[in-house]
């Protein structure tokens, strides 16, 4: 069976006539029950409203008959009739098959990212194949179709708290943005933010330079795929994923966290190498959220325990930790530092200046001063001169 074509509306009008019908339109989780021919295709249909939704079908042969089996094919736009020869997702198991499409496959689109124009109500098409084997003796059976949408937002809006991972070790997630139709991309404004006792100054033993991949179709993604990334150079704790970038989009997206470290033997600075064994001591929390005005050190507070180091590496007391949505931000010294600095580097230049100031002032009375030095003598001859020439 041919498919629509895509921009041209004749053709698109002609293959229409020739698709067969639709049965009917599925409620989730309702089941029907229908008779089918053998070599027979039925369709139904179904919306998916969201883009965080994921389906499930379920079929079975309703006659208990091990000669006939209904199987599936499914599909979405623009295939709009998914045969054996031309579907996205098929299951053919014997007596009952069971499919579950997750909202994280990227063939899989809900909400109103649908259409030539990705901008209609997604549906799924659904196909059941009336299968008879050769023993079969019956030209028809009676199947059960269920079809169901359930929400899969993942860990969006519940955080992965005290999480651990090994040392250059990889630890994946799932999370799935929901629609805002205000925004440019159609997204709702996203944080991903990493909790983890990232400096030295006051857990010695925990402190960790962990990195973060986000990813929109790849899980375990590296800083060689295209990703959103926190690397372990930066003192960066977020990343924002904003409705107003195009790249952002509703839908399913992928994190890593990815445990870097400095092998033990090859840390010459305990304070700044982040060695591999304080992966064994440390944990990190994931909180994946509409929340961008949060609060880092409170989130601290709340998921992180509290360190157990002494906090001997006091000469990286001065960073605090920062946010962006950018790959390659640097952290910032904190405002009230900035100010001091400001303050400082301004009083110094005050003393300076005041210092050549009174210098100037005493060697000028030191040359002046004595009448018996010749270099006074000369002075007041020179001045002498200059007056007599000015009154000539």
């Amino acid at each position: 069976m041919l498919s629509p074509i895509a921009g041209n509306e004749f053709c698109q009008e002609v293959v229409y006539n020739e698709l067969p019908p639709i049965k009917a339109k599925l409620n989730s989780g309702v089941a029907i029950t229908e008779t089918i021919s053998c070599k027979e295709y039925q369709y139904y249909t179904m919306d998916v409203p969201s883009a965080c939704s994921s389906l499930n079908v379920w079929v079975g042969d309703s006659s208990h008959d091990n000669t006939t089996v209904p199987e599936l094919a499914i599909s979405q736009w623009p295939n709009l009739r998914p045969t054996f020869d031309n579907m996205a997702w098929i299951s053919y198991e014997w007596m009952e098959n069971n499919m579950t499409i997750s909202t994280f496959d990227p063939n899989f689109f809900g909400g109103k990212r649908c259409g030539q124009h990705k901008n209609e109500g997604c549906i799924v098409i659904i196909g059941v194949l009336g299968y008879c084997s050769f023993s079969a003796t019956t030209d028809s059976f009676q199947y059960t179709l269920k079809a169901t949408i359930s929400p899969a937002h993942k860990i969006y809006g519940e955080p992965q708290v005290k999480n651990s991972v090994a040392a250059n070790g990889i630890r994946s997630y799932e999370f799935c943005i929901p629609e805002n139709s205000t925004s440019i991309s159609g997204a709702t404004d996203t944080a991903v933010e990493l909790i983890a006792h990232s400096s030295s100054c006051n857990c010695e033993n925990e402190y960790t330079n962990l990195e973060m991949f986000v990813s929109r179709r790849k899980p375990n993604a590296t800083e060689s795929d295209l990703v959103w990334h926190i690397s372990h150079l930066e003192r960066l704790t977020a990343i924002k994923l904003l409705g107003s970038d195009s790249d952002t989009r509703a839908g399913g997206f992928y994190v890593t966290v990815f445990g870097w470290c400095t092998e033990d033997a090859r840390c010459s600075d305990q304070c700044s190498c982040a060695p591999c064994s304080n992966l064994e001591n440390a944990s990190y929390t994931l909180k994946v959220s509409g929340e961008l005005d949060y609060d880092y050190s409170r989130d601290s507070i709340d998921y992180l325990d509290p360190c157990t180091s002494d906090g001997t590496c006091s000469s990286t007391c001065s960073y605090s930790p920062s946010t962006s949505s950018n790959h390659r931000n640097r952290n910032k010294l904190s405002r009230s530092a900035i100010i001091g600095i400001v303050f400082a580097c301004f009083g110094f230049l005050l003393l300076l200046a005041l210092g050549v100031y009174l210098v100037r002032v005493h060697l000028s009375k030191q040359f002046y001063s004595s009448p018996d030095s010749e270099l006074a003598s000369e002075a007041d001859s020179t001045t002498e001169m200059v007056q007599m020439k000015t009154m000539v």
